[in-house]
Formats: C-alpha cells, structure tokens, sequence
C-alpha cells in the first residue's frame, strides 16, 4: 500500500466536479483517505471552493501512473502538487492550509 498527497486548484467551480475527481479515483481503485476545500472567500455571497486536497492510498504504484495520466480529464482543476506526503500536508488535510496559516500568524 502506498499513500499520496494531490493538490488541486480549482479553475472553474461547478456542480459535479468533485464527482468527476472522486469517480475517476473510483475507477482506478485509488482509496480516498481524506479530503478538504480551501476557501477563496469567506464571505457568504462569494464563497468557492480554490482548491482540493486529498489523502490518497493505492495498492500498486502502477495504479498511481494511470491516476496520474487521468487527472487532465478533469478540465476545471489544475494539478499543484502530486507526491508523498509531509508532516504538513498532513496538518493541512487536518485542519486545513487557511487555518495553518492563521496559526502560524497569530504565534
């Protein structure tokens, strides 16, 4: 089993674009561990979605090669990171970047 950290940035929200991620993780039989959105913004009438971050886990790394070369098909995300993850993704995943960064600040 082999766990990876994907980052995307989302181009153009609309309905089903998680769907579409999420399907194509389904078709490829990579397991979603976890999964959290980053706000562009926070006020009520302009909130959605800038990015998706995900905690994915595969049996074999072959099937992480065929996921790798599918995520284009998903035209409304651009790929930021795709790789092991860290320590920080980790918290990131946990608690979410917005919130790591305040942190961080407030300190």
């Amino acid at each position: 089993m082999e766990i990876w950290y994907l980052e995307c940035k989302v181009l153009r929200d609309r309905p089903g674009v998680l769907s579409e991620i999420t399907s194509l993780m389904a078709r490829h039989r990579v397991n979603i561990i976890a999964i959290t959105t980053g706000l562009e913004e926070v006020s009520p009438d302009k909130i959605r979605p800038n990015s998706l971050r995900f905690l994915l886990q595969v049996t074999e790394e072959s099937q992480f090669g065929v996921v790798r070369n599918a995520l284009p098909e998903v035209k409304e995300l651009d790929v930021v990171a795709l790789r092991k993850p860290t320590s920080l993704d980790m918290i990131t995943l946990k608690y979410g970047l917005e919130a790591v960064i305040s942190t961080a600040r407030d300190m």
